[in-house]
């Protein structure tokens, strides 16, 4: 849903010409410009089609666009949680929403017709979680639940939500039980295979027993069973992708307050002594998106964490970028971790 103000960049006036018409619709991105009269009272919409149809016709770029506004269907903002959207979207690809005449937003079919991507992710939940003492006796950590639902069901839901549908998940610590709730996991609308560590792997080694199957240039995320991310994984691969990088990190800025004065000594000025300063780092959020490139670094069935390998890959001059999140994610390592998010999530 396109609100104020975004929405500025789709609004136009009903005495502008095609050519203001094109500019507004290139400005926005979506093949679409909202027409207003002069007292900003909606009055149609143009496409970009409507456009290409018009100029076919032999229209000028001067042309007026006030005669061939077209009169969509919109929907009162008082009804907006009345209608079936979805429905209404595949038919009319744009859909203003009005407030009395002036427009409120604009309804995109994106918003609810989730377009699937055939991406895989890779969950890593093969690991102890002995951090979490009794609570992972009897249970692997992703299967702890937030809000009634396993860590893992939350990170499939997630990505199920930006139109990500193909799993596999690494299992080692009673891996059974993953296996025994999640099956194939059409019963959560969503493919799942399993990759299964005879013994400890690591955060990147992991990955060296798919590397036969994976497809020779593919994307795919990696991410840590104990991290829940409402974040938008479509703008994360598209960076990827722009870029051209063989693997994608994550991180998250992380702000340190030191509690002590701090002596620089190659300082000679009166800030020779730093008190308590605060340091800013980037940190790793254990969410990746590598392409299946890299899995020939990988020794296959042998230990090695994420960050050697990524260094390794560094090393080798391989093209590594770092897409920097400000959302927030919650990392689940410890108990008091866990309890303070165990009731965010519905």
């Amino acid at each position: 849903m396109i609100k104020f103000p975004e929405l500025k960049k789709f609004i136009i006036k009903d005495s502008c010409s095609i050519e203001d018409a094109i500019k507004a619709i290139d400005l926005n991105g979506h093949g679409v410009c909202l027409v207003v009269d002069r007292n900003v009272n909606f009055k149609g919409l143009l496409t970009d089609g409507d456009i290409r149809r018009l100029l076919l016709k032999g229209s000028s770029l001067s042309y007026s666009i006030k005669k061939k506004i077209n009169k969509p269907f919109f929907i009162n903002k008082k009804d907006l949680f009345k209608i079936d959207l979805k429905k209404k979207l595949e038919k009319f690809k744009h859909i203003p929403v009005l407030n009395k005449k002036k427009i409120y937003s604009l309804l995109l079919e994106e918003d609810f017709i989730i377009k699937k991507k055939s991406n895989f992710i890779f969950i890593l939940a093969g690991g102890l979680g002995s951090r979490m003492g009794n609570l992972t006796k009897e249970l692997p950590k992703p299967m702890l639940k937030i809000n009634k639902k396993p860590i893992l069901e939350h990170q499939i839901n997630f990505f199920k939500k930006k139109g990500f549908y193909n799993f596999i998940i690494s299992v080692n610590y009673l891996s059974k039980k993953i296996i025994k709730y999640f099956k194939d996991g059409k019963k959560f609308g969503v493919n799942i295979t399993y990759s299964e560590e005879k013994f400890s792997l690591g955060t990147a080694g992991p990955l060296s027993l798919i590397k036969k199957i994976m497809k020779k240039n593919e994307d795919i995320f990696v991410i840590n069973g104990d991290i829940i991310a409402d974040i938008d994984f479509d703008k994360i691969l598209a960076f990827h992708k722009s870029k051209n990088y063989l693997l994608t990190l994550c991180a998250k800025k992380q702000q340190y307050k030191f509690p002590y004065g701090v002596i620089n000594k190659n300082k000679k000025t009166i800030n020779f002594i730093e008190e308590k300063p605060e340091l800013d780092f980037l940190v790793n959020s254990g969410i990746y998106i590598i392409n299946t490139k890299v899995l020939k670094f990988l020794k296959f069935h042998r230990f090695i964490d994420m960050n050697l390998f990524i260094n390794n890959l560094k090393n080798k001059n391989k093209k590594i970028g770092v897409y920097l999140l400000y959302e927030k994610i919650f990392d689940i390592g410890n108990k008091s971790q866990y309890n303070a998010v165990k009731n965010i999530f519905n």
